[in-house]
């Protein structure tokens, strides 16, 4: 298995990859379900991501065929606080069969090595916590809580 940076040729296989994705969340909760345009926009996002400087996509690929993802960026906070730049991680993801099997761990070693590089010294992410695959994962990993997000539909 490699891990290499993404780039504009692999965006068709990501975008198709990332419909399965986020397919996976809407059955965990339902602020996942996209409308039909979704994958063209997402395409477009992602191509900005792969384009951007403050941005990396890394792509686990084995015999030729891509078998996950970790999509990456530095983020700011307000200057308020000591730590203003930090990295963010806004989408992991490893098809089915190539789970539990060091794919994962891969592709955020080489976002951490990117963070590095940059002198990122924090990372953050979110996850489900209705996904127990990813929050084994992240906990595995180390990350800990330090905020929760909550939300309240309004009639």
């Amino acid at each position: 298995m490699t891990i290499r940076k993404a780039n504009l040729r692999d965006l068709n296989v990501l975008t198709s990859m990332w419909k399965d994705f986020i397919d996976f969340h809407a059955d965990i909760d339902s602020f996942f379900r996209v409308n039909l345009s979704a994958p063209a926009m997402y395409k477009t996002y992602l191509k900005k991501k792969i384009l951007a400087r403050k941005a990396r996509v890394f792509i686990s690929e084995e015999n030729g065929r891509i078998t996950g993802w970790v999509m990456c960026n530095i983020q700011k906070n307000p200057p308020i606080f000591r730590i203003i730049e930090y990295g963010y991680i806004e989408q992991l993801c490893v098809i089915g069969e190539k789970r539990r099997k060091g794919t994962g761990a891969l592709l955020l070693e080489e976002a951490y090595k990117w963070f590095r590089e940059k002198g990122i010294k924090r990372i953050e992410l979110d996850y489900l916590p209705g996904n127990p695959i990813g929050s084994g994962f992240w906990k595995k990993k180390g990350f800990k809580v330090f905020k929760n997000r909550a939300y309240l539909s309004l009639k």
